[in-house]
Order: structure tokens, then sequence, then C-alpha cells
């Protein structure tokens, strides 16, 4: 075995264990006797990604470019971290240097395809399916993202034209008909979408997603007592997988069923403590229930464990309201303008919360500062009409 090779191998164990602290220190072994080694660098970029450090995780896949320039997996990981962090022009700038040396290469194709689906422009992002379909007609990857362009673009038609092709070429493969699914469900074709979701289940009964998807078509169809039938099929399959876990509790809190939709939250929080939605799902249903004050417990457990988590203060936020208690209610939407200030929801939940406590001078500073920051967001331009009715203002038009 090469020297390299243990460096290696021994990052790689530790990276599973997700030790990353002693990762870093492994990789950097390596990196001290191997500088150069394009396995080495490739697992010194994977440390930094999964350690959160895409800076760092940048500058190996730099690197790999510099002193590997005409292996693609550089310019690919390149891309790919500076889409994590944002920096989209880059992106595509790097990208196209990606494409000059490497033009087929199906990493780079579908690597391009993220960076213009991650800018917005869904149409340039369909010019790369096309070319992966064109360039690699026996992998299925073009197929889908053709599908899930034209679906974004609302062309309908054309994407179940074309899902269709891919389902010719790959009858069985699994994203195929996932896509499919979301493709029928997308046109409102839900009977469509459901043969999609019982072809998963035949075709792959080890994969939690049929069942899934299934037990949410026949919800959305209204046919209750199958959806739970299914989910249940699914659990006895899958019993702790936390998809299957959440959508149980999705067809239970349909059916109106909210205690049994609170036992599938608390079993998202015993099998996957770690995980916010668990704790949040069971605060939502024991507001269901009206069981306020321990609504109220599970919600402090969820902002013990997950303080900052944007979802969790919501639903703090609406466990203090619902309770009656619009300041506590305000602490928290103050919370999310704190922590989450590119996002509208903490800014128009304030306002509210101004308005129900009737410090209307607040609410007019507050939703200014929104108007500012989403001048065209629905809700804040509602919000904003409802300060004017409360102040005595009138409206603008």
């Amino acid at each position: 075995m090469n020297d390299w090779q243990v460096f290696a191998d021994e990052t790689k164990i530790l990276l599973g264990k997700k030790s990353f602290l002693q990762a870093q220190c492994k990789i950097q072994e390596g990196l001290d006797r191997f500088p150069n080694q394009v396995t080495i660098l490739s697992i010194a970029n994977d440390v930094y990604r999964a350690s959160g450090n895409r800076e760092k995780s940048l500058d190996f896949a730099q690197g790999l470019i510099y002193h590997h320039p005409d292996n693609w997996i550089g310019y690919g990981r390149a891309v790919q971290d500076l889409l994590a962090l944002k920096r989209f022009d880059e992106a595509q700038i790097k990208m196209q240097e990606g494409l000059d040396r490497f033009p087929n290469q199906i990493t780079i194709l579908s690597i391009a395809s993220d960076v213009y689906r991650a800018s917005g422009n869904r149409q340039k992002a369909l010019d790369f399916a096309q070319g992966l379909i064109y360039h690699h007609p026996g992998n299925w990857i073009g197929y889908g993202r053709a599908a899930q362009d034209l679906l974004a673009l609302k062309r309908f038609d054309e994407a179940q034209a074309r899902i269709q092709e891919g389902l010719g070429k790959f009858p069985n493969q699994v994203n195929i008909f996932t896509i499919a699914n979301d493709v029928y469900r997308a046109s409102g074709n839900r009977q469509k979408a459901l043969d999609f979701a019982q072809d998963l289940i035949h075709n792959h009964p080890d994969n939690w997603i049929g069942y899934g998807r299934s037990a949410q078509d026949l919800f959305a169809l209204k046919r209750f007592d199958e959806a739970q039938a299914k989910i249940q099929e699914g659990l006895g399959k899958f019993p702790n997988q936390v998809k299957i876990l959440t959508i149980a509790n999705d067809v239970y809190r349909a059916s109106g069923n909210w205690q049994k939709a609170l036992d599938f939250a608390q079993d998202l929080i015993h099998h996957h403590p770690d995980n916010w939605i668990g704790y949040g799902r069971a605060a939502q249903d024991l507001l269901a229930l009206n069981r306020l004050d321990e609504a109220q417990t599970r919600i402090q457990e969820a902002l013990d464990r997950f303080p900052n988590q944007v979802n969790i203060l919501t639903i703090a936020n609406d466990v203090y309201r619902a309770s009656g208690n619009r300041q506590k209610a305000l602490d928290f939407a103050q919370g999310l303008i704190h922590h989450h200030p590119d996002n509208w929801i903490g800014y128009g939940r304030a306002v509210q919360e101004l308005l129900a406590l009737n410090r209307l001078d607040e609410a007019r500073i507050k939703i200014q500062e929104a108007l500012e920051k989403f001048p065209n967001q629905g809700t804040i331009l509602s919000m904003a009409k409802a300060v004017e009715r409360a102040s005595g203002e009138p409206e603008n038009p």
C-alpha cells in the first residue's frame, strides 16, 4: 500500500465517525508528507466540508486545480464550495473554466446545472440538463434534471414528456420514479403521482420513499384510511425512519387525530433527539389539543437544545400567542429578527405582537424596517396596511 493511502484510509474512518477535529489532524499529517497528492487533497476538501468550513475546503479545491489542472475534480469541488458560500458569480466563472477544459464531463455538466439552478436561471440549467442527455444518453441524470427544470419553468407538458422518455430508458430507476411522482404532483394529477409512488414500492421495497409518497398522495386524494394503512405498512418496514415518522405525523394530523399525531412526534424525539422536528411538532400537536402548559414545556425543551433554530423560534411564538402571552411571543419574534435577519417572518410577527399589545409607535417603526428590507413581500405589505388601519391613517393605494 502507498504511504499516502494509510493517511487517506485513517482519515475516512474518522470522518465516518464524525470525529472532525481528529480527521483534520490526521489529514494534516498526510498533507505534511504528501502536500500535492490528489487523493489527500480531495479528502482534505471532504474533511473541511464536513466540518462546515467551506472557505478552507475551497482552499483545497483550488490546490487540486493548481497541482492537477488536467483532472476535473478540482474545478467541480471549487464550484460546489463557492455555491455553498453563495459566491454565485465566482462559481459561474470557475464553472466556465471547468467546462472549457472538460466540456462533456458528466459531473462538470451536472455541477454546471447546479450553478444555474442556485442562481435562479432554470432555463440555463435546462440547457446543461439537455447537454447531459445528449452526451450521456445512458445515464438517467439528464432526463431527471431536465424534467425538474421544465417543472420549475412551469412547462408541465414538456416535463411529463421528458420524464416519460426517462422512464422508457430507465424503467426501474428510483430517482426517475421519484421525479415522475413530483412531475405529476405539480401537474395536479395526484392519481398518476400515486401510481409512480406505488411503482417505487413495487420496484424498490427496501426504500422508504415509496411508502412515504404513497401516503402523502392518498392523503391529498382524501383517502385517509388508505393513507393510514400505507404509512403503517411503511412503519412496519422502517419503524424509526425520520421522514416516515414525520409523514405519519402529517397523516394523523390531516385525519384530525391529534393524539395519534402527537405519539409520532414523541417517537421522533425518542429516535431522533438531535433533530428539532420532533420537539417542534410535539409542541404544535399539544397546542392543537389545547394542552398549553405542556406545549410551553416542550417548546422550552426545544429552545434549550436548538436555541436559534428558525422553526423552533416560530413555533415558540405560536405557543405563547395561543397562551395569550403576547409579550413573550414578541420576544421570540425579536429573536427571529436577531438570528434570521434575512427572513421576513420575524418582522411580520413582531408587528403583529406590537399591534396586539397596542404599541402602535413601535409597530410603525418595525413595519418601516420590514418594508425597507422586503419591499415586495406580500405579508409585509398586508401588515403595513394593518398598521395604517390601526393608526387611523389613510391607506396607501
